[in-house]
């Protein structure tokens, strides 16, 4: 699937310190999988999915699949406060992190 506006695709799969990592646009939409995002999981059947489009950051498991959402680091949109997110793959199990963001960013001028 191919998003229309930047020619990237919207979802890939890669397979990175032997785990099936699956990178989608759109997973959630309303506060809820689409349906297109559970078709896509079942077929894919990843071990971790990150996935964006809402700027919520969010970690919960369907199934056996890690849904990560890092959330949204660049301005401030709606009402949801700005952060990045962190996946340490370590040998037994997968620890996600969500790291908050101050409400604006400062600047910074290199000369």
């Amino acid at each position: 699937m191919w998003c229309e506006q930047s020619g990237y695709p919207s979802e890939a799969v890669i397979e990175l310190a032997g785990r099936r990592i699956a990178i989608r646009h759109i997973l959630y939409e309303g506060g809820k999988l689409t349906k297109d995002g559970r078709t896509f999981l079942e077929r894919e059947q990843p071990d971790i999915c990150i996935f964006g489009h809402t700027h919520q950051p969010k970690v919960e498991w369907f199934g056996k699949t890690l849904l990560f959402n890092p959330g949204s680091a660049g301005p401030k949109r709606f009402k949801l406060s700005r952060g990045i997110g962190l996946l340490r793959l370590c040998v037994t199990e997968v620890k996600p992190c969500l790291i908050s963001l101050p409400d604006k960013a400062e600047s910074h001028v290199v000369v």
